[in-house]
């Protein structure tokens, strides 16, 4: 998908200021950062933190004592599919329908100790030594809400990327006080320039790249040593507990230095979701552009970055653990930054994950596929990621009008689901943004458009079932500006213009019918 970016200055008449309000909240959405993910989602992060425990020499990498620790959740294996852009935030099309057990084991823990550990190139760590289970480190302090914001505030950056397909808005957070930097991948991926501001408003640029991991959707960069100070977060020493409070950082459409307070909803290995790591599963409200942006825990401590939504249900965010970020901040000590550029930091070539009709034989238009659409007397409804949807509205108000029209003129219920099943009809349906054709709109729109295809069971000679295309149309709907997008406000060319198009799709069938020989 190409994406349509917005430009801003910093003085500007006040018709301008107007324009580049309105491109802010379009650059959230369409974003690197700020572009909603394909695991969607999808984008779409402490000075110091509480408790007695005995101060962390911060000359890089922060990372907070434990109290009991329990068992790490081991990561999937590597060669897994790689992780889809969140701040594109859009779901996969093809989420298993049952999942397994979360690996976030809530067993007993061995009681652990610490002492900062000087590494080769001056990162301090925390190494964990079992000691006798009858002591214990003093609880950590729970912060107060506000007083949780406005410290975790000093270390969020917003990160501004420049490249050949316009400007991106994305989070991140500082982990050390030499200017070490946690974002997503996808964040920074085919930029030319990258820079980032401050709560402060202090801007820096970003000097390079030390590490990335496109898999886990992980990137570490390096600011320019002459905008410290910096203030670094500390990362958390366990995985956090389902149920608890946690608050979400970033830059959400586009809208700077937001914070929103939710719980954990569970710990999910990333095979659950087709990916490779582990992930933090939330209700915790966050859009595109939270990407990169960290989640934090109550006593101040980063458990996970916000990296993507599932867009086919509600409040279902995802961020990727604290755990893989550890690893590959581990990884990239002692590197050298590299610069940043669309070859170093190439975009990733994500497409439809999972796209139920990838692979399939279309014989759409064809006398065969007209006698296989008459026989489709149930059904079940697949809907595909519609990548920017940053209110949810726009995908249920049309697959419910979908479910409404067939229900009534072909007495059919859909019946939704995430996977391709073996041998049943299946109704997919996609929401596809886009560049305006009318470049004078380019920055300050988007063009959607509705597509539908069925994929049904077809037998050939020699008694092998194939899985078919038998109908498949697509239409633009409308231009929508940035705002309405923001809030799923739906005009009327839209509404009507998807009534149509169901129409159609309805009507097809119903000839399919009687040609040969059925009745609607």
């Amino acid at each position: 998908m190409v994406t349509p970016r917005g430009s801003s200055s910093n003085k500007k008449s006040r018709s301008s200021k107007k324009s580049e309000g309105s491109n802010q909240v379009l650059l959230g959405i369409l974003g690197g950062g700020g572009a909603a993910a394909v695991i969607g989602l999808v984008i779409f992060l402490l000075a110091s933190r509480g408790g007695d425990d005995p101060p962390v020499e911060t000359t890089q990498l922060v990372v907070s004592q434990p109290t009991a620790v329990a068992p790490n959740v081991t990561a999937p294996p590597a060669a897994l599919v790689s992780t889809p852009p969140l701040a594109h935030m859009a779901a996969p099309a093809t989420v298993p329908v049952t999942l397994p057990t979360s690996t976030n084991s809530l067993n007993p823990a061995v009681a652990m100790t610490a002492t900062p550990t000087a590494t080769p190139n001056g990162v301090a760590l925390l190494p964990t030594t079992p000691v006798n289970s009858a002591v214990t480190t003093p609880p950590r302090e729970m912060l107060s809400y506000p007083d949780l914001v406005e410290k975790t505030d000093l270390s969020i950056v917003r990160i501004n990327v420049e490249s050949s397909r316009g400007k991106s808005i994305g989070s991140g957070f500082v982990v050390s006080d030499t200017g070490i930097v946690v974002t997503n991948y996808h964040v920074i991926e085919g930029g030319q320039t990258v820079t980032v501001q401050f709560k402060d408003l202090r801007e820096c640029a970003v000097t390079g790249f030390l590490l990335f991991d496109h898999e886990r959707d992980i990137a570490i960069i390096q600011l320019d040593t002459k905008g410290a100070p910096f203030v670094p977060i500390a990362l958390a020493r366990k995985l956090p507990r389902k149920g608890e409070e946690v608050a979400a950082f970033g830059a959400p459409l586009g809208l700077s230095f937001t914070a929103s307070k939710g719980t954990v909803s569970n710990v999910r290995d990333g095979k659950e979701l087709e990916m490779k790591g582990v992930y933090i599963q939330t209700d915790t409200s966050i859009s595109p552009g939270n990407s990169g942006g960290p989640l934090v825990s109550m006593s101040g401590e980063v458990i996970g970055m916000n990296t993507f939504q599932l867009s086919v249900g509600q409040n279902l965010n995802f961020a990727v653990s604290v755990d893989d970020i550890g690893e590959v901040l581990a990884e990239s000590k002692g590197k050298a930054a590299q610069a940043i550029s669309p070859t170093s930091v190439p975009a990733k070539d994500r497409g439809q994950r999972g796209d139920p009709g990838q692979g399939l034989v279309d014989i759409t238009g064809t006398e065969r596929a007209d006698k296989l659409l008459a026989q489709m007397t149930e059904s079940f409804v697949i809907v595909k990621p519609f990548e920017i949807d940053p209110s949810g509205r726009i995908n249920e108000f049309l697959i419910e009008k979908l479910k409404k029209t067939i229900k009534n003129r072909l007495k059919m219920d859909l019946t939704r689901i995430n996977q391709l099943p073996k041998d049943q009809p299946v109704v997919v349906m996609g929401v596809m943004a886009d560049n305006p054709d009318d470049e004078k709109l380019a920055g300050r729109a988007i063009e959607i458009s509705l597509e539908i295809y069925v994929i049904m069971l077809d037998v050939n000679k020699e008694g092998t079932h194939i899985p078919s295309i038998v109908w498949r149309e697509k239409a633009k709907l409308a231009n929508l500006s940035a705002s309405a997008m923001g809030q799923g406000t739906l005009p009327k060319s839209v509404t009507e213009g998807s009534q149509k198009f169901f129409d159609k799709f309805v009507s097809n069938v119903i000839k399919a019918r009687k040609a040969n020989g059925g009745s609607n």
